[in-house]
């Protein structure tokens, strides 16, 4: 029986045939294949696969979460993928049908209410593809009753109610059913018990009627074989009677035995051929470098074996001897490629993948035509997770596209990890790549060893290819299609820039020879002779490196389509250039993860995203559809919606063919004496693609191209479908003085522009300083001297709308020049400032000091951890926990010498995760982070993060290389141990609760980790994004809404076995202490501190005496505080004439707002000094902090009065500061609607 039969046997079967008739084989833990605890592992088959082959029964065990898992392991498979890919073989193979039994993974069984909860929304959503009952029909049913649908069996106790939904009953219940008869001695019996047993079960099913599903457990563990694999050896054997090194296996379970006699030696087992076959194929086949007389096909294995492919028609046959390679040094994995040549084009080929007589996998696929009139694409970008696999293989088989165009990021973690693409693609989609080409780019995840040797390598070897192999262009007449590799720039340039160093020789070599090759390819003969050119690379136009690079050469080369990914979303945009417009068209194409659909063309007046007047559209989709002919190009993008259907989003449509876009009804308004003129205009497509808004105005004969419109500051470029027509209105400015003759048309409006005002300004930028200067602002402004003459003027600065200082400039003529001013505050606080007449901007000032809590270290390292926001302290079941519920809710452990790991690193954190991310914030939230951005660069140490699906990314960063990883999920709710060991020679290591996740292999050994010294390791707090250059940090930042039990930061990366001695000790230094830098102590948090400013005199003297003379009356104390009532502060005030000993004191408590009090009895002195005490509380209440912002003092002698204050971050830091006390950190929870970074966080 052939893998094609294997996957429709049921076909063979009578529609009258009772499920409880046939013989269903069947896998035990089906969804363990990923799992690496032999204990655990009882497959080593993803689900496709174990369909394809015949399996037809499903032991599907899940968490509240929706994770497959298996008592401690838990998965990243969502139910969600688990029933796409059922979903999708039921609609391929509808003579099917599936037996599956559903439970709660959750051995304590102490959530079902949780559980139930998340079970019955899953299953609402998934309704159709399941059995219903009828009321009062009987538990079983008919093969032609349920072909094509799942038979459920809920394993929850009957009283939850879980198997009906709405009334509706959906499963049969697993407890107490007559209907059910079962052998499950599992428990570490005897091969001959556990034969014994089978036996019996056979035996008895063979009397029991159609009404009764007899099941047969032939797994077992524990006991004398141990493990599961070892009783599969004896009780599940291969036909042969022996297992082979490396093969397959199914842990089989039996389901009603029928007539089957005789004993267990003949493999009465339901094993069918397909299932045992000695070298089943791992992943694959796939399909690359499609031409009209060749195609490659691909597949992986875990035997090194001799090969072939057969093909041809029903007129020819070929063979040829596949090629093999190691796929990496650490996987047991073998790629197999061979190139079919000699193809008719047009043409219908079946193919066979053989190892000797053996028939590994039977396919088709369809040959391009060798000049075709018409191509018809699937564009898809950012797979990752692909949760959407089963809908796009049913839009697949609709569409039946001739290839399709993937633009990168496979991986969800990195192309470090073999399993991403083994998880993420192969097993997704398994028969669309047996059946349909794909043509790869690299995506930033896609970065490492693995996508290059599955994709990149064999497809560049067939095609036009770049020297490097990484980027390459095919040529079909009517369309000249370029996949360029943008990871030099959009990745390792970018991770450069945002880690502040310079980019290396290497990839600055790859840059310039990649972008080299791109418009040599661009600029040649084949692409400039087809109808339509199309360039298609991960990154998009929004991207600053690719805009800087990409669009040049783009535009240049006469490029119509520009495609790209990475960030989720859809946005579309036209040149910037009114000469170019819509005939070049820049589109971000979203995800394949999650259903999206909707598109934003915004309104005429404002810009829909900032910075990028030219981006005319913007959503949400998950794949396009691009038809195209010599004549035109039809690019429609679509997204999947909540009930799976395809929702069209925007269309495309791009011809030969000038715009035709028609201005009616122009209005022209002076707006004043510079010059300015508003053109309206009623504006309509009149032709039959997508057109840009041009207006041509003339001034004085010289004509002028308008394309942005809108309000100057949020001007945009407006894009008119066919038959679309607007009102758009712009601002045209005539410089020269004198009359000005401006014409729309034959509208005119005479104007006369008056000598320009002196100067006028731009550009400004407001830096708040730091460290010494903390009470500083840098302020900064470009201003131009409009004049044809000199001019002598002041330029003031303002805070908070008054006059600060003004500086006194002279300009030359037509001089252009930055200005520059540094003010001091004396007050801390939030300020608005700006320069001459621009709009101000809000700027905060460093001033209070508080309590910020320490966590101390029981390293004996001193590395105290600070406690930020109000988080709960809590003493639950003997564990003290910190609860962080708020933004601001946070632990920092502040940067120290100590800390720095040029080697490797071990970071642990104990947490039960509350929720993930809503779709509003931020994801990635931090378990713990070091560096100065969690992601979208080289910008950290050290990451341990929860994604928006429960997915935990991993991570450090070495030179300009992000290596990051994915493995594992979040037990959201739950307590458990998190850990990420890197060493530079072993690699990283990532563990849940112990096990092992994930791992990727070492770096280099002139590598440098980077370090990231200056920044702290956070709990629960990271930046996000890329860092922007006018901050010096990312624009947003993300949080953990968790409760966290236990931190460690080691020094160097521990082994697994000293992981596992960590964990089942966590009370104890361990044997690594050494390196042990961090040890995080909850039961002590120092929650007091002192503050004494140092000794003040009144005013700046230089003493005419060797001792100041003069003496001075202090009156009164004013103090502003913040005090909660658990909190307190105590003042004592001190004066001396010899800044040593203290002349008279004076105590006072102070109270929550402002203070005032009264300083009559303090004697005549020369200097002034205050010693605080702070004192706060935490506990299961909250953490309740006290803030002093501020102390002023007013003093006088006989002929003088003054002031003094402390109320900046400099003057308290003249002081001396003991425990607790600090300073708030300032805007790390700020937003900056300013500036524009497009990320999927």
């Amino acid at each position: 029986m052939n893998a094609v039969s294997c996957a429709d046997w049921m076909a063979r079967c009578a529609g009258d045939t009772y499920i409880t008739e046939l013989l269903l084989p069947g896998t035990h833990d089906t969804m363990t294949a990923s799992c690496p605890e032999r204990y655990y592992h009882t497959q080593t088959l993803p689900l496709a696969q174990q369909l394809t082959a015949g399996v037809r029964f499903l032991d599907l065990r899940l968490r509240r979460e929706m994770k497959a898992a298996h008592r401690e392991w838990i998965s990243d498979i969502d139910a969600d993928q688990i029933f796409s890919t059922c979903a999708e073989f039921l609609r391929r193979h509808p003579s099917e049908t599936l037996l599956v039994r559903i439970q709660n993974a959750n051995e304590k069984k102490d959530d079902y209410e949780a559980y139930g909860a998340a079970l019955k929304e899953r299953i609402e959503k998934w309704t159709e593809l399941f059995y219903h009952w009828e009321e009062g029909a009987p538990a079983w049913m008919t093969l032609g009753e349920c072909a094509g649908r799942i038979v459920a069996i809920e394993c929850s106790p009957p009283a939850m109610g879980f198997c009906r939904i709405h009334g509706c009953k959906w499963a049969e219940n697993w407890h107490e059913n007559p209907s059910i008869s079962l052998q499950d001695l599992w428990d570490g019996p005897t091969i001959a018990e556990k034969q014994a047993a089978i036996r019996a079960q056979m035996e008895t099913s063979c009397e029991q009627p159609h009404t009764v599903l007899s099941l047969s457990h032939i797994s077992a563990t524990n006991g004398a074989p141990g493990f599961p694999d070892a009783f599969a050896d004896v009780l599940n054997p291969c036909p042969s009677g022996g297992i082979p090194e490396g093969a397959q296996r199914f842990d089989l379970r039996l389901h009603h035995a029928g007539d089957l006699q005789g004993g267990l030696g003949k493999e009465q087992h339901g094993r069918i051929e397909a299932m045992t076959r000695k070298w089943p194929l791992q992943n694959g086949p796939y399909l690359l470098s499609p031409d009209s007389h060749a195609i490659t096909i691909a597949w992986e294995m875990t035997e090194a074996r001799d090969a072939v492919v057969c093909y041809g028609t029903c007129g020819a046959s070929h063979t040829v001897t596949a090629k093999r390679q190691r796929v990496s040094r650490e996987a047991e994995v073998w790629l197999y490629t061979a190139r079919l040549t000699n193809l008719a084009a047009a043409t219908t080929c079946r193919y066979a993948v053989r190892i000797g007589a053996e028939r590994l996998y039977e396919g088709s696929f369809r040959t391009p035509e060798a000049a075709p009139q018409r191509l018809h694409l699937v564009t898809i970008s950012d797979t990752q997770l692909f949760h959407l696999s089963g809908q796009f293989a049913a839009m697949i088989g609709e569409e039946q596209p001739d290839f399709i165009l993937h633009g990168g990021d496979i991986s969800f973690g990195t192309g470090y990890e073999h399993n991403q693409y083994e998880q993420n693609w192969f097993q997704r989609i398994p028969e669309v790549l047996a059946s349909t080409p794909v043509f790869y780019a690299r995506g930033n995840h896609d970065d490492g060893p693995f996508f290059e040797t599955l994709f990149m390598r064999p497809q560049a070897k067939h095609l036009n290819a770049a020297p490097d192999g990484h980027s390459f262009s095919v040529n079909y007449g009517i369309a000249h299609i370029v996949m360029v590799d943008s990871t030099p720039w959009g990745l390792f340039e970018m991770n450069a820039e945002n880690a502040g160093c310079v980019l290396d020789a290497e990839n600055r070599s790859r840059i310039r020879e990649t972008l080299a090759w791109v418009e040599a390819d661009l600029m040649g003969a084949p692409a400039q002779a087809a109808s339509w050119r199309i360039l298609m690379m991960h990154h998009p136009y929004t991207d600053v490196f690719n805009n800087r690079h990409i669009v040049p050469l783009a535009e240049r080369g006469r490029v119509d389509l520009v495609i790209g990914g990475h960030l989720h979303r859809y946005v579309k945009a036209v040149s910037v250039t009114p000469e170019i417009g819509a005939r070049t068209v820049y589109v971000m194409q979203g995800s394949l993860q999650d259903p999206a659909e909707g598109c934003d063309k915004g309104t005429p007046e404002k810009r829909i995203l900032e910075e990028f007047p030219e981006v005319v559209a913007m959503g949400r989709n998950n794949y396009g559809v691009l038809d195209i002919s010599a004549e035109a190009l039809d690019y429609r993008l679509y997204g999947f919606g909540a009930d799976d259907g395809r929702v069209l989003v925007d269309t495309i449509h791009m011809a030969h063919e000038e715009p035709q876009i028609v201005c009616e009804n122009v209005r022209l308004r002076r707006l004043d004496n510079d010059g300015r003129v508003e053109v309206q205009a009623d504006v309509s497509n009149l032709g039959a693609v997508l057109s840009a808004v041009v207006i041509e105005l003339s001034d004085n004969g010289c004509i002028k191209r308008l394309n942005l419109f809108g309000a100057p500051r949020h001007s945009r470029i407006i894009a008119l479908e066919p038959g679309e027509r607007q009102t758009v209105c712009a601002v045209y400015q005539a410089r020269t003085p004198g009359a000005h003759r401006i014409a729309v048309g034959d509208v005119q409006e005479e104007i006369f522009v008056f000598e320009p005002k002196e100067l006028s300004f731009a550009h400004m930028h407001i830096t708040p300083l730091r460290a010494d200067r903390s009470d500083c602002i840098h302020a900064t402004i470009e201003a131009v001297n409009n004049l044809d003459r000199e001019l002598f003027t002041n330029v003031p600065l303002y805070i908070n709308q008054r006059i600060a200082e003004t500086q006194s400039c002279f300009f030359r003529a037509r001089e252009r020049r930055l200005l520059s001013f540094f003010h001091a505050f004396r007050q801390g606080g939030v300020y608005q400032v700006s320069i001459a007449d621009q709009l101000p901007e809000e700027i905060r000032v460093e001033g209070g000091i508080r309590i910020i809590p320490r966590i101390l270290d029981r390293s004996g390292n001193g590395h105290y951890a600070l406690l930020h926001g109000s988080p709960k302290v809590v003493e639950t079941a003997g564990r003290r926990e910190v609860h962080l519920e708020s933004y601001g809710d946070y632990i920092e452990i502040p940067p120290a010498p100590g800390l720095v790991a040029p080697q490797g690193f071990t970071g642990m954190v104990s947490a039960a995760v509350d929720r993930l991310a809503h779709p509003n914030e931020m994801g990635h939230n931090p378990l713990m982070m070091r560096g100065i951005s969690v992601g979208w660069g080289a910008a950290y140490t050290l990451r341990m993060v929860v994604d928006r699906s429960g997915n935990l990314k991993w991570g450090t960063c070495y030179d300009v290389t992000e290596y990051q990883w994915q493995g594992g999920a979040a037990k959201v709710g739950a307590w458990a141990d998190y850990a990420i060991s890197f060493d530079k020679r072993r690699g990283g290591t990532s563990y849940c609760d112990g096990q092992a996740v994930a791992h990727v292999p070492g770096i280099p050994a002139k590598a440098e980790i980077r370090q990231w010294a200056d920044q702290p390791i956070f709990v629960g707090y990271s930046y996000i994004g890329h860092v922007l250059p006018e901050l010096g940090k990312p624009k947003y930042f993300t949080h953990l809404p968790g409760r966290i039990g236990a931190v460690r930061f080691y020094r160097k990366g521990l082994t697994e076995e000293a992981m596992r001695a960590v964990f089942a000790a966590p009370e104890t230094a361990g044997a690594d202490h050494g390196s042990l830098a961090v040890w995080l102590d909850f039961r002590h948090i120092l929650t007091v501190g002192t503050h004494t400013t140092e000794w003040r005199h009144p005013a700046i003297y230089d003493p005419a005496f060797k001792t100041q003379k003069k003496y001075w009356r202090f009156q009164q104390l004013r103090a502003k505080t913040e005090l909660p009532a658990q909190a307190a502060l105590r003042a004592q005030i001190e004066v001396s004439d010899d800044q040593t000993s203290v002349k008279a004191c004076m105590k006072i408590v102070l109270k929550d707002g402002t203070n005032y009090v009264a300083l009559s009895r303090l004697p005549e002195a020369q200097y002034l000094r205050i010693v605080t005490d702070f004192s706060a509380t935490v506990g299961a209440e909250g953490t309740f902090v006290p803030v002093l912002y501020e102390y002023q003092i007013t003093a006088e002698n006989e002929t003088e009065f003054t002031d003094m204050m402390w109320a900046t971050r400099s003057d308290w830091e003249r002081g001396t500061f003991v425990g607790a006390v600090g300073f708030a950190p300032v805007d790390r929870l700020r937003d900056y609607p300013a500036y524009t970074d497009i990320i999927h966080g």
